[in-house]
């Protein structure tokens, strides 16, 4: 078991509630479905939070002062995750995921925030973690 996985399965295990405050329910959902990168990493900021993971088959989790929570939104299925990575990756990003089972870059969003963005890849597992540079 990787890192990622790990903490990914640790954290959930301290999430036993939810989180229930108005900014952090209010991640927004297009009509698709699915998820907006943008109103995620703008989610991140808002909330000066350290950290937002993703794994398949389970609501996404931000990290504030340490705590890690899930957001109140549906489970990521694999296709969500992989469509969020897409997003901010670049093609020898993707090349180098596919070949390697793990990446790591830099993703600078709309000139307001540097995020490391971590993902790992490997048969059933897509884990994707999105660090806030701006509170290291």
């Amino acid at each position: 078991m990787n890192s990622l996985q790990s903490c990914c399965r640790r954290d959930i295990s301290l999430a036993n509630t939810a989180v229930t405050t108005d900014s952090w329910s209010k991640v927004e959902i297009d009509m698709a479905g699915t998820y907006s990168m943008a109103d995620l990493l703008a989610l991140i900021l808002r909330e000066h939070a350290q950290e937002l993971r993703f794994c398949i088959d389970r609501a996404p989790m931000m990290v504030v002062q340490g705590l890690a929570r899930a957001i109140e939104v549906p489970a990521t299925t694999r296709d969500e995750v992989d469509e969020l990575f897409r997003s901010i990756a670049s093609e020898e990003q993707l090349k180098e995921l596919h070949a390697c089972g793990d990446v790591r870059f830099i993703y600078s969003f709309r000139d307001l925030s540097r995020f490391a963005v971590t993902a790992t890849a490997k048969r059933e597992i897509f884990e994707l973690r999105i660090t806030n540079l701006g509170l290291v």
